[in-house]
């Protein structure tokens, strides 16, 4: 039972991975080793002897990438490691990103919309009803937004401002337009927008006027819960806030990048568990959070790039 405990500098982090990764391959399972989630030095090393700690969920090893998710005494102390970013996960990601986050990128994904219009309040307006609409399959998301837009007649702001949308979307009419997406809801969704550009000179300032997080300041102007997930709204987000991108449009200049979090779709849920940042696929605000707070290690102020390596591979399934 003898434990050896040691803190050592960042410079030792490959030497111990490879380390640790040779020994595992040799079926020795009593070396154990946690990282700072950021990678940028070794919390603790520990030689422990046989019986005195065990691993009650199975740490990931593939491809070179170690993630070490929990220990667990025998007397039920646990211990909560943070999840390692191995260098080699790193570039894989930052390369997903770069080969993703391209102009190409938009002609097959729902971005396609507001990128038809330069005005900030008709890419605001698109964007947002776009996004609202964005869950589902890809290609009948696109065809029911091609069909929106066309009653919009390429002026998404005028539409709002005349309540053109009134004919077309009575209160109240349960019949969907788009899934479980009603006539009426959408209707509530036109009148926000009313309000908003009847008083305001853009979406934007309209934000200035909430508190929060810009994903609280979102949901408390649609109305909806700030204790789900909000893959949409996070999405839309996504789009406005990033700045000096292929893909989104920067236009929000008033939010940063960093306070962004992480459109949580089938697609990032099933790749994070994938490459080991979360424990389970689990669609949850907890775990967009955790794999955006490790996100951010791998791109620093603009956690959110990561969506497209995620979403990226999880799409083409080549992660």
């Amino acid at each position: 039972n003898k434990k050896i405990a040691s803190e050592l500098g960042s410079n030792f982090f490959l030497f111990v991975l490879n380390f640790i990764i040779h020994e595992l391959r040799n079926n020795i399972h009593n070396l154990v080793v946690t990282f700072s989630a950021s990678g940028r030095a070794v919390c603790l090393f520990l030689y422990v002897g046989k019986g005195m700690l065990y691993v009650d969920q199975s740490f990931s090893l593939m491809e070179g990438f170690l993630t070490i998710r929990r220990l667990s005494f025998l007397d039920k102390k646990v211990l909560l490691c943070s999840i390692m970013i191995s260098k080699e996960l790193s570039i894989r990601l930052k390369k997903a990103a770069d080969k993703y986050e391209k102009p190409e990128f938009i002609k097959n994904d729902p971005i396609q919309f507001p990128h038809r219009f330069s005005s900030k309040c008709d890419i605001e307006i698109s964007g947002l009803l776009t996004a609202i609409m964005s869950f589902g399959n890809r290609k009948q998301i696109i065809a029911k937004a091609e069909i929106l837009h066309g009653m919009m007649c390429g002026e998404p702001r005028e539409y709002i401002l005349t309540r053109a949308y009134e004919s077309r979307f009575p209160a109240g009419k349960t019949e969907s337009f788009y899934r479980m997406l009603s006539y009426g809801a959408f209707r509530n969704i036109f009148d926000i927008l009313y309000n908003v550009y009847a008083n305001f000179p853009d979406l934007e300032s309209y934000m200035q006027t909430l508190e929060g997080s810009p994903m609280e300041r979102m949901c408390q102007f649609l109305k909806v819960s700030s204790k789900s997930p909000q893959k949409k709204i996070n999405m839309f987000l996504r789009w406005m806030v990033r700045k000096d991108s292929p893909v989104d449009f920067g236009i929000w200049q008033r939010f940063s990048p960093a306070e962004l979090i992480i459109p949580l779709d089938t697609h990032v849920v099933q790749m994070a568990h994938k490459a080991g940042i979360t424990d389970s696929e689990t669609y949850s605000l907890a775990a967009a959070r955790k794999i955006t707070e490790t996100l951010s290690e791998v791109f620093p102020g603009d956690p959110v790039r990561g969506d497209f390596a995620l979403f990226g591979t999880g799409v083409d399934d080549k992660f």
